[in-house]
C-alpha cells in the first residue's frame, strides 16, 4: 500500500454510515481531495477533531479507487479562537466555501493554500476587521486561480487612457470600462479612483500584510457588491455571497 503524506485543511465534511466522515481536503500538495476518515464521528476516535472544518493537520493518506483514506493525522491547528467567535465564523465559512467552489480537483495551487491559511489565521484574531480579511482573501483568491480582474484599460474595446472621477466596473466582463462601452452595457458600477486603487494595491500586496490595509464601510461595502457579482460570473457552482 502506497502512503501520501500531505499538509491540508479541512473545507468541509460529510457524514457517512454509521460513524464515517468524507472530507474535503485543500491539500498544499495535491489540491482539493476527497478522504474518508473511518470512524471519526466517534467521540473517542483519534479522527475526531483532523475531521472538524478549518482544522489544519498533516494527514497520511492512501488513494483508493474513488477516495483517499485517511490513516494518520497531526493536527497543526484547530483555529479555537476563530470557533468563539460567531461572526468571523461566519467569514471563514464564506472563505472556505469560496475554496471549495473554486479550486479544481487535484490541482495544486500553493499560493491559495497559503492564502486560505492566512486568512483562518487572521479571523482568530479577536479584534480583526473580519469583513476587510475575508474581502481581501476574495479578491486575491480569484486573482490566483487565474481571473485576475482587468484595471488599467477598458476591458471591451482595449482603450487604456481611462481616467476621470467617475470610472466604471463591470464584473461580467471582468474589470475596468470606459465611458462609451459603460453606455451600452447593462452590468455596470460607477467607481471612483480610489476603489480602482483600492483593488490595485490588494492584488499586489503580500499575503502578510493583509490586515494592514484599512478600509471605510462605504468603500467594503461596494467592493463586496461588486466582487460577489464578480465571483458569481466565474464559478459554476451555487455560493452565497458574502455581505458587509
Amino acid at each position: 500500500m502506497s502512503l501520501i503524506k500531505t499538509e491540508a485543511i479541512v473545507l468541509k465534511h460529510m457524514d457517512y454510515l454509521e460513524a464515517d466522515r468524507i472530507l474535503v481536503l485543500f491539500s498544499k500538495e495535491l489540491g482539493k481531495i476527497h478522504a474518508i476518515a473511518k470512524g471519526s464521528r466517534r467521540p473517542k476516535s483519534r479522527f475526531l477533531m483532523a475531521s472538524e472544518i478549518f482544522v489544519s493537520a498533516d494527514y497520511m493518506l492512501y488513494e483508493g479507487k474513488n477516495l483517499y483514506t485517511v490513516t494518520q493525522s497531526e493536527i497543526k491547528c484547530t483555529f479555537f479562537e476563530l470557533r468563539q467567535n460567531m461572526n468571523n465564523l461566519a467569514y471563514a465559512a464564506y472563505a472556505a466555501n469560496l475554496c471549495d467552489a473554486v479550486i479544481q480537483d487535484e490541482e495544486p495551487n500553493i499560493r491559495a493554500y497559503y492564502l486560505l491559511l492566512k486568512t483562518l489565521q487572521f479571523l482568530s484574531e479577536p479584534d480583526i476587521d473580519a469583513s476587510a480579511i475575508t474581502l481581501i482573501f476574495a479578491i486575491k483568491l480569484m486573482d490566483f486561480i487565474g481571473y485576475r480582474p482587468l484595471l488599467d484599460q477598458c476591458c471591451n474595446c482595449g482603450k487604456n487612457d481611462i481616467d476621470g472621477s467617475i470610472l466604471y466596473f463591470s464584473p461580467i466582463s471582468g474589470g475596468v470600462l470606459c465611458e462609451d462601452c459603460a453606455a451600452s452595457s447593462d452590468d455596470v458600477t460607477a467607481v471612483n479612483q480610489g476603489f480602482i486603487n483600492t483593488v490595485s494595491h490588494i492584488l499586489s500586496m503580500r499575503i502578510s500584510d493583509m490586515y494592514r490595509l484599512k478600509m471605510s464601510d462605504a468603500l467594503k461595502k461596494q467592493l463586496w457588491d461588486v466582487f460577489n457579482r464578480y465571483t458569481l460570473s466565474r464559478i459554476d457552482k451555487h455560493i452565497v455571497p458574502m455581505k458587509l
